[in-house]
């Protein structure tokens, strides 16, 4: 599964770990999942910056990638 959370939105970012929970109650943990972080392009409005989002899916013992819709 593919999760993304917008970069520039900490109120999406907020969320990750409410989605994360929700996925493996309804699927279990064995349901492999992916964080992206979406909105590159963006930087200039970054609010979620990597280390943040990398510290989240080490919790959670994700891959984390980022990458831009647009781009």
């Amino acid at each position: 599964m593919i999760l993304a959370f917008d970069i520039t939105s900490e109120a999406s970012f907020t969320s990750v770990r409410g989605w994360i929970n929700s996925i493996y109650k309804v699927k279990g943990k064995d349901i492999p999942v992916v964080l992206v972080g979406n909105k590159v392009d963006l930087a200039d409005q970054r609010e979620i910056t990597n280390e943040m989002a990398q510290s989240i899916a080490g919790e959670f013992a994700l891959n984390y990638h980022e990458t831009s819709a647009l781009e």
